[in-house]
């Protein structure tokens, strides 16, 4: 993955109830700036994933790390998201889409 380019927010996120909880907000730009820009191809492990436009590998770790957040907290807020049809996730015993 690439962390080259941009997102465009419009002005309108302020209207949104998810900017209202710093955390929530937070975890949602991470997973947009997150997302792929174009089809990739990534090897980990042994294990060959084919990432659509808009996926990436979500790891605990590396979220708890970049966001300076709790795994708990984290997980809340991407459980919230994907209720509230913000996201999908897929999840695997090793990581998620």
């Amino acid at each position: 993955m690439s962390n080259q380019g941009w997102i465009s927010l419009h002005r309108k996120i302020e209207d949104n109830p998810i900017f209202q909880n710093e955390k929530a907000l937070k975890i949602w730009i991470w997973v947009l700036i997150r997302a792929n820009h174009t089809e990739t191809d990534i090897l980990l492990g042994r294990n060959l994933i084919h990432l659509k436009v808009g996926q990436f590998v979500f790891g605990s770790d590396t979220a708890c790390e970049r966001l300076k957040m709790s795994k708990s907290t984290i997980h809340f807020w991407l459980n919230f998201l994907k209720l509230e049809r913000y996201i999908e996730r897929k999840v695997t015993n090793k990581y998620s889409i």
